[in-house]
């Protein structure tokens, strides 16, 4: 579903960008179940390498991934677009996502579901000012799950982020 919904996602933010691409994790070609965050890493890096004045959809342990190559310096994007950030599930996984976030000022629009089990929006939004990060919007959208299936919301949201 995962790989699906990502391709959609690009698919409707192709209006918004003159090129979009679509990461695939290792584990997804593999069908291992955890991402390998330094492997990933050290792969989106050298992708984006000597690229400039891109944009980063990244959802779920995609998001904490972009947090941490753009916090240690590995990928430079003009924007971040967030959805569903794990915390929880990141804690439960000895995930240091409060590194991977602590101080990320890349302009941002992050999109979390008001009870969202990765982490509800108000505990989200209370995690993000712990944190220091700045320069964020964060938009609450009703629901109780992690599933961001609404392409043309995520469309707008980006829309007006790159203004």
């Amino acid at each position: 579903m995962t790989e699906g919904w990502i391709n959609e996602v690009a698919a409707g933010l192709k209006p918004l960008f003159s090129k979009t691409h679509v990461y695939v994790y290792r584990h997804w070609k593999t069908g291992g179940d955890m991402i390998d965050f330094d492997h990933e890493i050290d792969a989106l890096a050298d992708h984006l390498k000597g690229k400039t004045d891109y944009a980063i959809f990244a959802k779920s342990a995609g998001a904490a991934l972009a947090a941490r190559a753009v916090t240690e310096g590995r990928i430079s994007p003009s924007r971040c677009m967030f959805a569903g950030v794990p915390v929880n599930w990141c804690r439960k996984q000895g995930v240091p996502i409060e590194k991977w976030f602590k101080g990320l000022k890349t302009r941002s629009c992050i999109i979390q579901k008001t009870n969202d089990p990765a982490i509800g929006a108000k505990d989200l939004k209370r995690f993000l000012d712990e944190n220091g990060v700045k320069n964020y919007d964060l938009v609450e959208i009703p629901g109780e799950d992690h599933h961001y299936e609404n392409v043309a919301q995520i469309k707008d949201l980006m829309a007006d982020l790159l203004k």
